[in-house]
């Protein structure tokens, strides 16, 4: 049996509040496979960490709707191969699966066991789990045993990971992609430099930042301008949206303080 101390109790967090969305009138998306993960403990580690920044929620909310989004939009467009980079408890191969899409998650050993040992019966062979740290480790290598293909146009997710990494560590797979694939579009969420060194003028992006810090997941790497990233790389940048712009967007009639949405991003870069 896998405990919830095993795997990061992030990936938790964020499950149980897309669970969540599922009730709502007019949810942004459904996840029913999410559900699989959950119990009462963590729903108590999610309401825990909801208290501290409730906006945190919807943040979540939004950006699972967006990365939903991207996703098919690629899918439509003809992407037959999708990389998750860092995939967590992430289920979009599951709930976007077909048979001519081939899915790559890459993450930690011990997170893709939980996930095999929970989703036994609803794995699909056209879904490769690559089991590595993919900062330190040679993740081209690994895909390469699994058979991707290197010349055809590729999709990278990197969703809830780039503010856990060092910046170096950032560019590091941001160089390593360029250099390796032909043709692919990455799409990343990203704070504003002003989230990581406590700037941004509210108490609550202060205490939340320190409050994953406790969690023993601490964000280390903010971004001021992704334009100057994406030129660093001879990469083009397609979308860049803040959380401010998706409330908006997604919930138009929600009376939410939208400022205090400002300091984080999506994004989508291609080749």
């Amino acid at each position: 049996m896998f405990e919830i101390n095993q795997i990061s109790k992030t990936a938790f967090v964020t499950a149980q509040w897309r669970v969540e969305e599922n009730d709502n009138v007019a949810p942004l998306f459904v996840d029913d496979i999410a559900k699989s993960f959950l119990n009462n403990e963590t729903k108590i580690i999610a309401d825990s960490a909801a208290q501290t920044f409730p906006l945190s929620k919807e943040m979540i909310k939004y950006r699972t709707k967006y990365f939903d989004d991207s996703l098919l939009n690629q899918i439509n467009s003809g992407v037959k191969q999708i990389v998750i980079l860092g995939a967590g408890i992430d289920t979009r191969s599951l709930r976007y699966n077909a048979k001519d899409i081939k899915f790559y998650e890459i993450d930690q050993p011990g997170i893709l066991k939980f996930k095999e040992y929970i989703l036994t019966t609803q794995l699909s062979t056209n879904i490769s789990y690559i089991a590595c740290n993919y900062i330190i480790e040679d993740f081209i290598r690994l895909l390469k045993d699994n058979d991707i293909c290197f010349s055809i146009p590729t999709y990278f997710l990197w969703e809830g990971n780039t503010f856990y990494l060092k910046e170096e560590d950032v560019n590091l797979v941001l160089q390593t992609i360029v250099k390796n694939f032909e043709i692919f579009n990455i799409a990343f969420d990203y704070f504003d430099e002003k989230v990581i060194s406590r700037a941004t003028g509210y108490q609550e992006w202060t205490d939340v930042t320190d409050s994953f810090q406790k969690m023993g997941s601490p964000w280390l790497t903010g971004f001021r301008n992704i334009e100057y990233v994406a030129r660093k790389f001879n990469l083009r940048l397609v979308e860049n949206y803040s959380f401010s712009d998706l409330s908006r967007k997604y919930r138009p009639l929600n009376s939410v303080d939208t400022e205090k949405l400002a300091f984080y991003f999506v994004c989508c870069l291609a080749k």
